[in-house]
């Protein structure tokens, strides 16, 4: 293969594959295409599939197609299936294919149907060229050869036609013999070497949006602009030019670009070079022969070894992780402003992304990151790095050599910084209140408290989360309060009313246009805060109930005025009016959002930083546009009766049930889609289901209507109603008088029945009723004295044994749910009985609190601490990497370690030992047990060998393997 000038796209995108667990039993795939409904179609070398929901169903022999490997699918103007197989070709008629023609048609290979206008096709049977009316099933299909056999003399490369393509003016190109040929009332032209074509086989012919001709070879790639007289070299760059394609698929996004398939992965020509989409953007297909795109503009994927793949979020949304230059995966902290370059904090330091041509800088020229993880990032005017990290660092990181300083360290974790409209930046801490860092003053500027902020405030105070109004004021976020810092003045306003802040604790806040606030808590939000003179007013904002319950870390507001949300079940964006969720199935590379990752750029565009890379929503402005969603009715059966939706089914009584599939070709969010459905003529009422099939039994005789829709709470979209109409016939013992008296005898017993009874279970339930009142009563008295003594821990604040016991089960079925990781860490002080004996017990009683507050520290908001006995506490950390728990275990014991403790004039650190045990909720539910004893006696094993190996260190045991002593 040639070679030519091209780029390696460095992105990371989100592609979905649908294998054996989806029912693709064969993955090995010839080709890829949609129908008019929206559904997506593969051939294989095991029959026809077709994806009806997240499951794919395979039409074989018993839905009339014999040969299992089938090498064509071509979907006509009419929107009928064609399937070709190296013995026939067969047509879909709604339910099952049959033979096109009354003799054998064989297909030889992909691309070997084409349309010839709207009422006729053209196909290619063996090597010669045929044109057949779809209409007409009761003849041969060999009445209408293209080519005469006198042509055919004339012209020997018509005896071996490979591939076909038509335009709608009557044009037919062919790959014939070794040539490309063009056919046009009469005349047949060759295109050869002389006009650029190389002599080699040409296995597929496609047509663009702007007319001009795309030619794929054993070797080449050809384009033939309109009007041209020669074919121009298209072939894209490869590492092994003398590969040979027996498949070169060619497609066309909806930008324009076309996308063929390479050995290394797709090429992608954007009119003046081609990108490389590759392994590094975790693309592992192997060998790929279909492309085609569905309605929102996404790619399917067939390949010859790895089934059919979905590149979710095609149009919109890119991505990096460590794959392509991160420090690491896991992001805390963007900053966006500048238009062209976007600064990100890792886990492992600081990173540049260019957006012009998606590169991947590190920041730092530091062998080893030891400052921990960055929490905050952003760029001064003068173009110097600054950076906070969670173990209490300020860093300076000089862009062009790498050079990185500490320029500040403090005993407790940054939150982040927060640059103003004169470019000071404003760093936040846990329990130590606000510092300030003035680089347009000093080159070489100190973090300095800011005392106007303690006296307001009061000492220990943490400031998590702020922003810059329009006025330039700032707000801050604090344990229980708003903090203001306007015109040089600091002020802490007040809630009219019941207020926002009493027992709820503020994680993220954001300023809008109007000079209105918007802020999310730990357990409730988002509020929208409004100032009413010298005082605040807050406003709760209802939630869609399925994501009431989220956990949210972030909030941003774009230019628009929308409203995006970070939370652990992904991004929801809200535009005054309507919600939408994008989450991985959507292109959001992992759904659990971090709380200084979510920020709008400069250009417009969205950044989320996630613990899998960070995000980059290229276009919000299209978040809320219309997907189109509808129904179609599948399939209709009564035992080995097969019937098409658009005719009368009529039906006896009895029999066996009525089965009614269908499906709704929702390609994102497909974990949102919910079926509503009904019988009118039974029930007026829509029953709801996640499930695309019912089965309607012991249906008396009458006429039903069967009516469906769809909804999808993730893309806000409701399908119109899809119906199909039955008939079913009454038994002779079933006509109109024998009935009319049966009802009139059974309306008379069955009321008098009812009458005594309900007259009887009226008593019962009123004496029932005053009884569950009173013992209701007693009982919610009690509980609620004994509800904080039975959960607390009395000495450190901290959910005691029994809360956290309560805690593991629900995380352990979250985890078997969701498919997500959990960690149960259980940490102990080393030596605490000498700290007992030397300092005394109350020293001991100050070191547990500390300790217990240095843990709470580092916990995440959706995370678990909690005191477990003595020395001893634990700890449940949940939705994360998997193989990134040795790195959360390491930096979880290098925060609560050596902790210094001061105490009566007694000063001194104390140590401790972590034993961690980590489970895989993809495997709970097949085999791993799911015993909260079992996985803390793990825990405690893993503790035990950190205790014996010395102390101090961090043992993380695999549940389901040895520990690793780290």
């Amino acid at each position: 293969m040639a070679l030519l000038s091209g780029r390696l796209s460095a992105q990371e995108y989100v592609f979905h594959g649908y294998r054996q667990d989806s029912g693709l039993s064969n993955i090995a795939i010839h080709t890829v295409q949609f129908d008019r409904a929206g559904f997506v179609w593969v051939a294989t070398e095991n029959g026809v599939y077709r994806l009806q929901g997240s499951r794919l169903v395979r039409f074989g022999a018993q839905e009339g197609l014999p040969e299992h490997l089938v090498v064509d699918l071509f979907i006509d103007p009419a929107g009928v299936v064609w399937a070709g197989t190296y013995q026939n070709l067969y047509r879909w008629n709604g339910h099952e294919f049959r033979p096109a023609f009354s003799v054998p048609f064989p297909i030889w290979g992909n691309q070997r149907i084409a349309a010839e206008g709207t009422s006729h096709l053209l196909a290619v049977r063996q090597e010669k060229l045929y044109r057949i009316d779809p209409r007409d099933s009761l003849h041969s299909g060999l009445e209408h050869p293209v080519f005469t056999d006198a042509e055919i003399e004339d012209h020997s490369v018509l005896k071996s036609i490979s591939t076909i393509v038509a335009t709608a003016d009557g044009d037919i190109w062919m790959g014939c013999e070794r040539e490309i040929c063009h056919y046009r009332n009469g005349r047949l032209t060759e295109w050869a070497e002389a006009a650029g074509v190389p002599h080699e086989p040409w296995q597929t012919l496609y047509f663009d949006r702007h007319g001009s001709l795309w030619a794929s070879g054993e070797h080449h790639l050809l384009e033939l602009s309109p009007g041209g007289t020669r074919f121009l070299d298209r072939t894209p760059p490869s590492t092994q030019k003398d590969n040979i394609y027996t498949e070169f698929p060619i497609s066309e996004d909806r930008m324009g670009r076309i996308l063929v398939a390479m050995d290394e992965g797709i090429a992608r020509w954007d009119g003046k070079a081609w990108s490389i989409i590759y392994a590094k953007n975790d693309l592992h297909f192997g060998r790929i022969t279909g492309i085609a795109f569905d309605g929102n503009g996404d790619p399917w994927i067939g390949t010859g070894d790895r089934g059919l793949i979905h590149w979710i979020g095609y149009r919109d949304w890119e991505g990096w992780t460590d794959l392509q230059g991160l420090p690491s995966s896991t992001v805390w902290s963007v900053d966006a402003k500048n238009m062209e370059q976007t600064l990100v904090g890792t886990n492992k330091g600081p990173a540049r992304i260019d957006i012009r041509n998606h590169s991947v800088t590190r920041l730092s020229a530091a062998s080893r990151w030891d400052y921990g993880q960055v929490s905050g990032i952003s760029e001064d005017r003068n173009g110097k790095i600054w950076a906070t990290t969670f173990s209490g660092s300020v860093l300076r990181v000089d862009s062009r050599t790498g050079k990185t300083d500490r320029i500040g360290k403090i005993d407790a974790p940054f939150f982040g910084l927060q640059e103003d409209a004169a470019g000071r930046l404003w760093l936040k801490s846990d329990q130590k209140g606000l510092y300030l860092l003035d680089p347009t003053r000093n080159a070489n500027p100190r973090i300095l408290p800011v005392p106007e902020a303690d006296a307001v405030l009061g000492s220990a105070s943490s400031v998590s989360a702020s922003c810059v109004a329009p006025d330039g004021s700032i707000w801050f976020a604090t344990d229980d309060r708003l903090l203001q810092l306007q015109n040089g003045r600091w002020r802490i306003p007040k809630f009219r009313g019941n207020g926002l802040l009493k027992d709820t604790v503020l994680n993220s806040i954001a300023c809008a246009r109007d000079g209105s606030l918007w802020a999310t808590a730990e357990q409730s939000g988002p509020w929208h805060i409004q100032s009413q003179g010298k005082d605040l007013t807050a406003t709760l904002l209802p939630m869609p109930a399925q994501w009431s319950q989220s956990t949210l870390t972030a909030i941003s507001l774009d230019h628009y005025g929308w409203m995006w949300l970070g939370t652990d079940q992904g991004l929801l964006a809200w535009n005054g009016s309507e919600w939408r969720l994008f989450n991985q199935e959507s292109g959001l590379l992992w759904n659990d959002i971090s709380e200084n990752g979510l920020v709008e750029g400069s250009d417009g565009s969205l950044w989320i930083g996630t613990s899998a890379g960070v995000s980059r929503l290229i276009h919000p402005e299209r978040a809320f546009d219309r997907i189109p969603l509808h129904v179609s009715i599948t399939g209709i059966q009564r035992g080995a009766a097969v019937f098409e939706p658009g005719q009368r089914i009529d039906l006896p009584w009895a029999g066996p049930p009525l089965r009614l599939a269908f499906a709704a070709p929702a390609m994102w969010n497909q974990s949102d889609l919910v079926y509503h459905y009904r019988v009118n003529g039974l029930n007026s009422s829509w029953v709801t289901t996640h499930e695309d099939e019912t089965v309607l039994s012991s249906l008396p005789s009458g006429e039903y209507k069967f009516e469906v829709y769809a909804t999808n709470a993730g893309l806000h979209a409701v399908s119109p109603i899809t119906s199909v109409e039955f008939h079913l016939r009454p038994p002779w013992w079933k006509t109109f008088p024998f009935m009319t008296l049966w009802v009139l005898l059974g309306v008379r017993l069955l009321m008098l029945v009812l009458h005594l009874r309900t007259k009887r279970l009226l008593a019962q339930r009123s004496k029932l009723e005053a009884l569950v009142r009173e013992r209701t009563s007693a009982l919610e008295a009690s509980q609620e004295s004994l509800s904080l003594l039975a959960t607390r821990d009395y000495l450190t604040g901290l959910p005691n044994r029994r809360a956290m016991h309560e805690s593991l089960q629900k995380e352990l079925q979250r985890a078997r749910r969701t498919k997500t990781s959990l960690m149960v860490i259980l940490a102990d002080i080393d030596y605490f009985k000498q700290i007992n004996d030397t300092y005394g017990h109350l020293a001991g009683d100050e070191a547990l609190r500390q300790f217990a507050q240095a843990l709470a520290c580092t916990a995440r908001s959706h995370d678990h601490v909690g005191r477990y006995g003595g020395e001893e506490f634990l700890i449940l950390l949940r939705t994360f990497p998997i193989e990134s728990a040795q790195t959360r275990l390491l930096d979880l014991h290098a925060a609560i370690t050596n902790l210094s403790i001061s105490y009566e004039g007694h000063t001194f650190s104390i140590t401790c030992s972590l034993g961690a045990s980590i489970i895989d909720g993809r495997n709970l539910g097949s085999g791993q047990t799911e015993d909260p004893n079992a996985l803390l006696s793990s825990a405690d094993q893993a503790l035990y060998q950190a205790k014996r190996s010395g102390r101090n260190r961090a043992v993380l045991q695999d549940f389901s393997s040895d520990s690793l002593d780290i």
